[in-house]
């Protein structure tokens, strides 16, 4: 009896070794299928995240593969080493620059940090009044005692580069910020005589005062005011004031804007409310909205006529769109520039920004200023040579030489 529970007993446990294996074994299987549910399970979700977060982005699988495939054989075949985070920036720059829109870019986190601080204090200049001319800066004016009449730049000069930038096809904000900059720093320029010959300058930028409203009577008709505003700045609407008064009792105004470059967008809002009725000054339209900047009602009642040129750019074209639109005066000159977009930048994830065109300006009747203009409702062309001694010429205002002046004094006149 005591061997036969012997062998019972060794049976047992023999029996209990095999299973504890088995069921280890089951067990592992188990938790294995159960991981790899998972796993499928996590991978058909991001396939689905992914491809349902491209269809929503407009993104089409075709053109990752494309994109993913390019940089394959540029990695792998090129005949040297590239630099990877050159590539993504290059690629970062084309994706902008297939909008086809010219101001907007690609900024890295240097270049965004020049802009800032361009941007963000007193910026010292050389001197000048400039016009664009076939795409090409001109030099219509020359301050006395500045940096650019002490080393030779003239009236009529083109400036063809800038510290080695091309300045052709730039607009006049661009080029002004380019020969704007901090104090004692210096700029060096490449220019064309009216000669035809060329020449390099090296200016030291300084604090220049510049003159941006200019006012007074029209000697051939004393009773009719004049006012000229340069470019637009917070200051500008207060200025503006200051110099209505100076003028004192006078029966019409003539409002010229001809080469006003614009500037900052609330000192030209500031000036058209003196003159627009109640209701919008202008419109902003985005991509999801249209918002209105409004007029109060403004208090300058008495005869105006506005004069404009195809130097009369952005934030000027606010101010005489408005005017023109509300019926509140006559626009008289040539067709104005056409730049009425605003640009904003976005940071990326990598530190760099993305400057983006957000938003276009429209006129009180809504319509777009950007790539159109403003068309006058007298059209009388003029050349440089004219523009140049009707505005910034020692005589001030004087219908002799100026058309687009006399015809404004004519219409007063009538009124």
């Amino acid at each position: 009896m005591r061997r036969a529970a012997t062998v019972s007993l060794l049976s047992f446990h023999a029996v209990e070794n095999r299973v504890r294996p088995l069921a280890l074994q089951e067990g592992v299987a188990l938790l294995k299928k159960i991981i790899r549910v998972i796993q499928i399970g996590l991978l058909v979700f991001c396939v689905l995240f992914t491809s349902l977060s491209l269809v929503f982005l407009g993104i089409h699988y075709q053109d990752i593969t494309n994109l993913l495939s390019t940089w394959g054989i540029v990695n792998s075949a090129f005949i040297e080493s590239p630099d990877r985070s050159t590539l993504f920036t290059g690629a970062s720059r084309g994706l902008v620059e297939a909008l086809g829109d010219k101001y907007s870019e690609y900024v890295t986190g240097e270049e965004f940090a020049q802009v800032q601080e361009r941007l963000g204090g007193e910026f010292a200049g050389i001197g000048i009044y400039f016009t664009m001319e076939e795409d090409v800066p001109l030099v219509v004016f020359v301050f006395p005692d500045s940096p650019a009449e002490q080393e030779g730049l003239r009236e009529g000069d083109r400036i063809l580069v800038a510290d080695g930038t091309q300045l052709a096809g730039m607009d006049m904000e661009e080029v002004s910020d380019l020969l704007k900059g901090p104090e004692d720093t210096r700029v060096v320029l490449l220019v064309e005589r009216e000669d035809g010959t060329t020449e390099e300058l090296t200016l030291t930028r300084a604090f220049i005062q510049y003159i941006t409203i200019h006012s007074q009577r029209v000697d051939a008709a004393p009773q009719i005011g004049y006012v000229h505003i340069s470019s637009f700045s917070r200051r500008t609407p207060e200025q503006l004031e200051a110099a209505l008064d100076e003028l004192g009792e006078i029966s019409g105004l003539v409002l010229d804007l001809r080469h006003n470059g614009g500037g900052e967008v609330s000192g030209a809002l500031g000036a058209a409310a003196f003159f627009v009725p109640e209701g919008p000054i202008i419109f902003e339209e985005s991509r999801y909205n249209i918002r209105a900047h409004e007029s109060t009602g403004g208090n300058v009642e008495m005869p105006l006529v506005i004069l404009v040129n195809g130097s009369t750019a952005s934030s000027a074209e606010i101010v005489a769109g408005a005017i023109q639109d509300t019926g509140r005066a006559p626009l008289i000159g040539e067709q104005t520039f056409g730049k009425g977009i605003v640009q904003r930048y976005f940071p990326t994830t990598g530190g760099d920004f993305v400057k983006l065109t957000v938003t276009r300006y429209l006129t009180p009747r809504k319509r777009s200023i950007h790539g159109e203009g403003l068309r006058p409702d007298i059209e009388i062309p003029m050349s440089d040579e004219q523009y140049m001694q009707a505005i910034f010429g020692p005589q001030g205002p004087d219908p002799e030489g100026d058309p687009q002046l006399a015809r404004a004094l004519e219409l007063l006149a009538g009124q």
